[in-house]
């Protein structure tokens, strides 16, 4: 409101300015000022008319009138002005209490969150309970038993995390075959209390083996095969090993072993577990 009522003046509009400060100025005492002022306005206004004054001492009146309304306006608000920077004072402080107490509770306040691991089947498919762990990565690895009924429950954990995104994925164990079926994706837990994490077996993508007779002598140069065409050959050792094309991994795969001579045989592999096929070829 200063700088309007200054310009009100600069502008040479001293009478507008007498009025803008009679109508912000709420104390008796000050309005009294105002009626003083603008009674000597209208004297010099009266005066300018009947040219009872001359020019240079009517410019000093006026320029004194207004320093008289900018005095006034400055003294009636002065304990506003000092209220409004209590207020403004109060203020900040609450919102550096405010800021100080949601830090707080961000890195104090803590909470719970259970993954559930499931297998590719849905919901109902738990294929780890009670082996492996699962790590939870946030700024740092959070690590958890998977338990019988095939979850992970992380505890205390602070609650900053609800809102930052979280990657969840298996911890690598020899006795574990599966991993995650996504394990480069990002959760945001948000108001969840449990988040679900699929897996599925590891480590079929080959299968290795060696084919012997029943002599126990190994045999080369038998055709391993089996659906889709895909199929290698023993060395001379009897030994092979069989990429399985990524739509035909599965926990079971069923093989033909051929060679002239011997008998055609079919046998059944688990690719996750990693142990070499066995495979005894008779003789017709």
């Amino acid at each position: 409101m200063k700088a309007q009522l200054r310009q009100l003046i600069r502008d040479g509009r001293t009478e507008r300015a007498l009025k803008f400060l009679l109508d912000n100025v709420r104390d008796e005492e000050f309005k009294t000022q105002v009626d003083i002022i603008a009674s000597r306005f209208e004297n010099l206004q009266r005066k300018i008319r009947l040219n009872e004054i001359e020019a240079g001492a009517a410019s000093i009146e006026n320029n004194r009138i207004n320093a008289a309304i900018l005095e006034v306006f400055e003294k009636s608000d002065a304990p506003r002005s000092r209220v409004r920077r209590q207020i403004m004072y109060a203020l900040m402080v609450i919102a550096g209490f405010i800021g100080l107490f949601w830090a707080y509770r961000q890195w104090s306040d803590t909470f719970s969150i259970t993954v559930y691991i499931i297998g590719e089947k849905g919901p109902h498919d738990k294929p780890l309970k009670g082996a492996g762990k699962v790590v939870l990565h946030t700024d740092y690895d959070h690590i958890e038993d998977i338990n019988a009924k095939g979850e992970a429950t992380f505890n205390g954990l602070p609650v900053r995390f609800r809102s930052s995104p979280v990657q969840l994925n298996l911890v690598k164990e020899l006795n574990v075959t599966y991993e995650a079926f996504n394990p480069d994706s990002m959760y945001v837990i948000g108001n969840a209390k449990s988040l679900h994490l699929m897996v599925r077996l590891s480590g079929l993508e080959r299968i290795k083996g060696v084919v012997r007779s029943e002599q126990n002598l190994p045999v080369p140069w038998v055709k391993i095969s089996m659906a889709k065409g895909v199929t290698t050959v023993t060395d001379e050792d009897g030994r092979f090993e069989l990429d399985i094309p990524k739509n035909l991994q599965k926990e079971e795969v069923t093989l033909t072993a051929f060679k002239e001579g011997f008998a055609l045989l079919d046998f059944n592999v688990y690719p996750q577990t990693g142990a070499e096929a066995k495979v005894i070829l008779k003789r017709k």
